[in-house]
């Protein structure tokens, strides 16, 4: 754990942040060092030179006796002093002050703490005074204040920026571990729920916290996924239920046939009319397993790489002026009302949703009784493009609408017909495919299919059935 945690993208992320929180740390408080630096050393010269031109005044008023008597007491402080003083007459012999004999220089100048005539045995090498010569009248003074002030300053901001350093780093570890760790939690979450779904438990999500941060829109990713795989799995299971429940009559027919032909001496008219029967049963078999493979390809999702902009209205039209001629040799009607005015583009796979429309308008016809009307109506509701066929047959019963687009689901009333069972599950697939919502509702009497489908432009949506 300990070892997973270092390792993952939050900590190392935390880790970086660490580094580079504590390089800018060290630049700021650089830059603090120096100009504090720069400002004492300022305050520092400008108070050594105010130092220099009271002394100075005082030669001028008092004469350089009186400067002489002034440098002289404010000498005798023992100790460390704050200020230096070196007096000289006009030969260069020391009157008084502090100082050993030092060389003239011009501007100012650092002198260091052993030069004072009796430096203190506690004193730091360090230590030292900024100093500046003057012209007196009767000789030269040089005066000079400590710098103490200086790497005291110095040594205050530099303990801050360890300090500041330390906490700032300190900080950021523990940042970084409290966040790797929440982190790490959640995708040992991800990780273990995928384990369990790998091992056969389907029904296992990735729990989400619902802050909707990444790893949360990355779960509810990982969990729409499992519940596509699910339905697909579900999906599969009850088909290959269905296929050996609807296909065990045919194939136990098509075996007794056979065996007849075998065992029985039948005249070659008979055996002739069996082996049509026989080659019949098995193109009803071979449809009925390439309608399976049909769904199962588009429920993948294969088709959507032939997705195009399709213009709802024209194809309706097609189908309905196609289709009215096959109503009428059944004894139907079929009309419809497509709306010139309303914009009807869809992003989809043509062939499909012909594929849809002529599944819905043939078990309309094939369902409903002789003289049933059968309209196609094309409208709006609300952002979505809706397409409504409605009949006036014997209906769906309410507590069927679920199960009809099950595969190989066929209703009491419709097994006289020919037929696979899997045209509405193939509605369904196509319905999924584009983003589709599938309505259906008593017409009183008979039945209305509603599909109500996204423009193009707008994202696919999950299905949606109501009854």
């Amino acid at each position: 754990m300990r070892a997973d945690l270092v390792r993952s993208t939050a900590f190392r992320l935390a880790a970086a942040f660490a580094g580079l929180f504590a390089c800018l740390v060290v630049l700021l408080f650089a830059a603090v060092y120096l100009e504090t630096s720069r400002e004492i050393e300022k305050a520092l010269n400008a108070r050594l030179l105010d130092t220099r031109d009271q002394l100075v005044s005082i030669a001028r008023r008092g004469g350089f006796a009186e400067l002489s008597r002034v440098v002289a007491a404010a000498s005798t402080i023992y100790g460390e002093p704050d200020v230096a003083y070196l007096l000289l007459d006009t030969t260069g012999r020391v009157i008084a002050g502090n100082l050993r004999s030092q060389p003239t220089f011009e501007g100012t100048r650092l002198i260091g703490i052993s030069e004072l005539a009796a430096p203190p045995s506690d004193a730091s090498p360090n230590d030292g005074y900024l100093s500046v010569w003057a012209t007196v009248p009767g000789g030269r003074l040089l005066v000079g204040l400590a710098d103490e002030v200086v790497h005291e300053t110095q040594e205050i901001v530099m303990s801050g920026l360890v300090w500041g350093l330390g906490a700032t780093l300190a900080l950021s570890v523990l940042a970084g571990v409290f966040v790797g760790w929440r982190a790490q939690r959640r995708v040992d979450a991800i990780a273990s729920t995928l384990a369990l779904v790998s091992k056969g438990d389907l029904a296992r999500r990735v729990p989400l916290l619902g802050n909707r941060d990444d790893l949360d829109k990355v779960g509810a990713e990982i969990n729409g996924t499992l519940d596509r795989l699910k339905h697909l799995f579900d999906s599969l299971n009850r088909q290959a239920a269905n296929i050996a429940h609807d296909l065990k009559k045919p194939l136990g027919h098509l075996r007794q046939r056979l065996e007849r032909v075998r065992r029985d001496r039948l005249s070659a008219e008979e055996t002739g009319e069996m082996l049509d029967s026989s080659i019949e049963e098995i193109d009803a078999i071979v449809e009925t397993f390439e309608a399976l493979l049909r769904i199962t390809q588009i429920e993948a999702g294969a088709a959507k790489s032939r997705f195009r902009a399709v213009d709802l209205r024209e194809m309706l039209g097609d189908l309905v002026e196609t289709y009215s001629v096959v109503a009428e040799d059944s004894g139907h009607t079929l009309t419809g009302d497509l709306g010139p005015d309303v914009p009807a583009t869809v992003s989809g796979d043509r062939e499909l949703l012909v594929q849809l429309f002529v599944n819905l308008l043939e078990n309309a016809i094939r369902h409903c009784p002789p003289g049933t009307p059968i309209a196609v109506g094309l409208g709006r509701e609300g952002a979505d493009i809706a397409v409504r066929i409605a009949d006036r047959g014997a209906g769906i019963p309410p507590e069927e609408h679920e199960r009809v687009f099950q595969p190989l689901f066929r209703l009491e009333q419709s097994r006289t017909t020919p037929g696979t069972g899997l045209g509405l599950s193939l509605v369904k697939a196509i319905a999924e495919l584009h983003g589709a919502r599938i309505d259906l509702a008593d017409n009183r009497p008979g039945l209305v299919v509603k599909i109500r489908l996204p423009p193009a432009g707008e994202p696919p949506r999950p299905l949606a059935r109501t009854a």
